[in-house]
């Protein structure tokens, strides 16, 4: 049922940043070759201030004031970004933030970033490979959590198809969750902020992951019933969900 995504452990030649980036690897998904994933874990105590300046630039207002702790997973997904764009032989440039929280991309280039309390991946693609591109990593959820949520992420058909192909409810709250909230990422440039859990549905099961459907149309290239295939794998103790078509 899962993608199986592949670890490759890279050094971080930083000294600044050793105790706060506590790993960095590269994360190989086969089926989308093209896509670039990376993945660390980074711990907030170790994070200082003057690391905003130095992987951002500047530091606005709104972000200064925020918790030391979403600063840190900021600045972690953002440290992921530029490490991966000097990759692509694009040098001093940060990825900035839009209005909406949203990552901007160099022209040519599309990404995904997303974050637990300890834990961020970044996705990174070339527009011309690739026009809708979303990575979400989420933790596991406990079965009790599952069903406090279920009726917000699935309905009752997607629990019943679920349960025909063998899979618990339980399991299948946290793979719609992540694959959605992928998906989310994915289209949120043409369908703005009204994108919501009700927005996709669970329409199939395949050996990597899973179909979504469109409820709902959102552009004249994303019609109701547009299809995503949604590649969904276990990343250490969290599920990783990855759309990119």
């Amino acid at each position: 049922m899962f993608s199986r995504f592949f670890r490759k452990s890279i050094p971080c030649n930083d000294s600044d940043f050793s105790r706060f980036i506590v790993r960095d690897e590269q994360i190989i998904c086969p089926v989308k070759p093209t896509v670039l994933i990376r993945g660390c874990q980074f711990n907030s105590n170790h994070y200082r201030n003057e690391f905003f300046g130095k992987i951002m630039g500047v530091c606005s207002a709104r972000l200064r004031t925020r918790r030391m702790e979403r600063q840190a997973e900021f600045i972690a997904g953002r440290y992921l970004a530029s490490r991966m764009l000097l990759e692509k032989g694009i040098d001093n440039k940060h990825v900035g933030r839009g209005c909406h929280g949203e990552p901007l991309w160099p022209l040519g280039f599309t990404g995904s970033i997303s974050h637990t309390s300890n834990q961020v991946v970044c996705a990174l693609a070339c527009k011309s490979d690739i026009r809708h591109l979303g990575l979400d990593i989420e933790p596991t959820l406990t079965s009790p959590l599952a069903g406090e949520i279920e009726g917000l992420v699935i309905n009752p058909d997607e629990k019943a198809l679920a349960i025909d192909n063998g899979i618990l409810p339980a399991q299948l709250v946290s793979m719609a969750f992540s694959a959605k909230e992928s998906l989310f990422k994915a289209v949120s440039h043409e369908a703005g902020t009204g994108f919501g859990f009700d927005s996709a549905r669970v329409v199939g099961f395949h050996g990597t992951g899973l179909t979504l459907e469109l409820s709902t149309g959102i552009s004249s290239s994303l019609p109701k019933g547009r299809r995503f295939d949604c590649f969904v794998g276990q990343h250490r103790e969290c599920i990783l969900a990855l759309i990119a078509e």
